[in-house]
């Protein structure tokens, strides 16, 4: 049996405040399941954000300040979590 109670830690990477805040209100309202530990806006807090929050999940922007979303998954390999760009 398969428990759908399980929390997802998760962790929005997204440099446009009005998307991140979005995105936030979206997973609360439909899935209740998923818990974000918090927004990172560039590559550097990106980086401390999820070693800080080892989240099972991140959505990542593509362009984000200081680079792009490829190079930040290059600099945190072995990638233990699932993206959703």
């Amino acid at each position: 049996m398969t428990n759908t109670n399980k929390q997802v830690q998760a962790v929005i990477v997204e440099d446009e405040p009005k998307n991140a805040t979005l995105l936030k209100k979206m997973l609360e309202m439909c899935c209740p399941q998923v818990n974000v530990y918090g927004n990172a806006n560039s590559i550097e807090t990106a980086i401390a954000l999820i070693n800080q929050a080892t989240p099972d999940l991140v959505f990542l922007d593509i362009e984000i300040s200081g680079g792009n979303s490829f190079q930040l998954l290059d600099m945190l390999q072995p990638i233990k979590f699932e993206v959703i760009f």
